[in-house]
């Protein structure tokens, strides 16, 4: 198992638009497509301190290739494609960088049931 970790730096101007926009549109699609592979979202959050223009979102993935397979499926899908013709409008980003981490046996997502069902 592995978790997924975006991280983005956004216009502080725009940052509620582009969460809106988010949780309406992108959500959804990332959620259907990653849990068809095995994989859930857990959370998006808002620094509150240190960088406070980052959000974070973390995703739980059975591993790589069903991590690469559900973002496949998403940006296949014409939903994303509109969202991302949303979000060119909205030009909230600064910037964007992802990181996989692999929790150690004894983080407590490591020591749950295998699940592909969202929370």
């Amino acid at each position: 198992m592995i978790i997924e970790q975006r991280f983005y730096r956004v216009k502080v101007d725009r940052l509620k638009a582009w969460l809106d926009l988010w949780e309406r549109v992108a959500l959804p699609v990332q959620r259907e497509h990653v849990s068809a592979f095995g994989g859930r979202f857990l959370g998006m959050y808002l620094t509150e301190m240190g960088q406070i223009d980052e959000v974070t979102h973390l995703w739980q993935h059975a591993d790589v290739a069903a991590r690469m397979a559900a973002r496949g499926a998403v940006e296949s899908d014409p939903r994303w494609a509109q969202y991302r013709r949303q979000v060119d409008e909205l030009a909230p980003m600064l910037s964007m960088r992802n990181a996989i981490l692999r929790p150690m046996p004894f983080s407590p997502l490591s020591l749950e049931p295998a699940s592909g069902s969202p929370r």
